[in-house]
């Protein structure tokens, strides 16, 4: 059993994960495809936050680790100066639940796990590569809108979701990056104010 301390907020989906497993709930008056993107939104969070540094631990400290991680004992001192060793964080409980009033998240690191999250989310419901084969003989300037219109009516992605995601797909004039670095993806780490400018960019912040 265990609390958060938290305000009450509004949300449109959780995820709650303990011994490799994951259970989501979701709001259930959101539209259907509202719910889609925020089960896609949850499924990224246990994937990238969850389940990949679980098994990089496992692969680090070995799988007597998992006990830690699931709560059923503490850390010994030697699995401590292994995991500071490995620079790898060795414990049971995290949560990105701490924003503020408006929904915006107010710590750095959950600021980036939103936007990992949303990014994973969107090649999960729509593969980039073939979203990007399907519009490229459309035109410069007719591609975003293309774009926005093939992720709802093939994918469908919700219309705020389709047009963050048509905008980093289809960038402007000024847009030279490859794709990875446009899903944000070439950095592991983001600091507060680049994950918030990404994300201010393309309209996020759900």
């Amino acid at each position: 059993m265990c609390s958060i301390a938290v305000e009450d907020l509004s949300l449109r989906g959780c995820l709650i994960a303990r011994y490799g497993h994951g259970i989501v709930f979701l709001e259930g008056q959101d539209p259907v495809d509202e719910q889609r993107f925020s089960l896609a939104h949850e499924l990224a969070h246990f994937l990238r936050h969850y389940w990949l540094p679980r098994q990089h631990l496992v692969m680090q400290l070995g799988p007597a680790v998992l006990d830690v991680l699931d709560g059923d004992r503490l850390p010994t001192h030697e699995e401590r100066v292994h995991a500071l060793l490995a620079r790898v964080r060795v414990g049971y409980f995290i949560h990105l639940m701490n924003r503020s009033r408006d929904s915006w998240p107010d710590r750095a690191t959950t600021t980036a796990a939103e936007l990992e999250a949303d990014l994973l989310a969107f090649e999960l419901l729509a593969p980039s590569r073939e979203v990007i084969r399907a519009i490229s003989d459309v035109s410069d300037g007719d591609r975003r809108s293309v774009a926005t219109h093939h992720l709802r009516t093939k994918y469908g992605l919700p219309d705020k979701a389709a047009e963050r995601y048509a905008c980093i797909l289809c960038p402007g004039p000024s847009g030279g990056h490859s794709l990875l670095h446009r899903l944000g993806l070439a950095h592991v780490e983001l600091s507060a104010s680049g994950a918030e400018e990404k994300m201010q960019a393309t309209g996020g912040g759900e």
